[in-house]
């Protein structure tokens, strides 16, 4: 029997309650993350809720940054090919006025005299003449090629650009 008395439970604690220091170390604290709900010691849920709200924060700027450079990226190639584009049609009218002024210099000549004194010389410079002219048409040829290229690239653009704005507009309307 007076073992029993040494073996019967503490009082308090019998009542069924729990006592200060249960109680202070069982207080939870409610963390949401990615639509879930995990209870935490309410210490720490706090701190545990910024550091969650810090790292989506920084992972949505640094997708930001990624989208933009993506993007700058993009821009960068298209202007690249733009400019290429526009540096090869100069080259091409370049080559037009060049073979405009070697064209002007036969110009001056008296084809007439010179058929019926050096036939042969004649004969020469006529086919130079002609070598010059197919030339020129081909450099023509080449400048429009290269000028409709260019505009093609510039319209594609434009039409994505205007395509992405028809759609921004209906998703905010």
């Amino acid at each position: 029997p007076g073992e029993q008395a040494d073996i019967e439970p503490d009082a308090e604690a019998s009542d069924g309650e729990p006592d200060e220091a249960t109680d202070e170390a069982g207080e939870l604290g409610e963390v949401e993350f990615e639509g879930l709900t995990f209870s935490v010691p309410a210490e720490h849920a706090e701190t545990l809720q910024k550091a969650l709200l810090r790292q989506a924060d920084y992972s949505r700027k640094m997708n930001e940054v990624s989208a933009k450079e993506k993007a700058y990226t993009q821009k960068l190639e298209e202007a690249e090919k733009y400019a290429q584009g526009v540096e090869k049609h100069a080259e091409a009218m370049a080559n037009i006025r060049l073979l405009d002024e070697r064209l002007k210099a036969f110009d001056q000549l008296d084809w007439r005299s010179l058929r019926s004194t050096n036939p042969a010389e004649y004969a020469a410079m006529a086919a130079d003449v002609q070598s010059l002219r197919l030339s020129k048409a081909q450099a023509e040829q080449q400048a429009a090629s290269v000028a409709e290229s260019v505009e093609e690239g510039r319209m594609s653009v434009l039409a994505e650009k205007r395509e992405a704005m028809h759609k921004a507009l209906q998703s905010s309307l």
